[in-house]
């Protein structure tokens, strides 16, 4: 029989990768406007064989590269701010509590001990159940751990916290 310490963590949850998908999403879209604009000198010359020559004749092509420059900034600090959260964020389950950690400049902690959990909600999209990420709801006697989103395996950790 293994004896355990009361701190010693049993199942640490973690935020889901899938989470980075929305900034990827925009840093490609962003690259294929730019990808456009870049190929847009040898595009011209075939669909409008009249158009004068050279990469940046029009005025109207600033409008396509600065977008395409826009959305490449949001989706690269959008994965910045995502990097920082999942690298910040995480659930811990103990043989006596359960603890959640958020943050990095301002830290945000909530402990619950076991014996005061009623319920542990799981709630999963039809994506959520074929990636295995969701939302989990620790409901205690006093209160309730606000929802975590986009928790990786969140029925490994609603067993993990009913074990207990």
């Amino acid at each position: 029989m293994v004896v355990m310490d009361e701190d010693t963590v049993i199942y640490r949850a973690r935020l889901h990768r899938l989470l980075f998908l929305r900034p990827f999403l925009w840093i490609l879209l962003g690259l294929a406007v730019l990808a456009i604009v870049w190929v847009w000198p040898w595009l011209v010359p075939q669909i409008l064989p009249d158009a004068p020559q050279g990469p940046l004749v029009e005025p109207w092509i600033w409008v396509p590269l600065g977008l395409g420059g826009l959305l490449l900034v949001v989706g690269l600090f959008r994965l910045v701010t995502h990097f920082a959260r999942v690298g910040t964020t995480e659930l811990l389950v103990t043989p006596r509590k359960v603890v959640f950690r958020s943050g990095f400049f301002s830290r945000q902690t909530i402990e619950m001990v076991n014996s005061k959990i009623e319920t542990v909600q799981v709630d999963q999209s039809f994506l959520g159940r074929i990636f295995d990420y969701g939302t989990i709801v620790i409901t205690g006697t006093g209160g309730s751990l606000e929802p975590v989103a986009m928790i990786s395996h969140p029925r490994r950790l609603q067993q993990a916290i009913r074990a207990e």
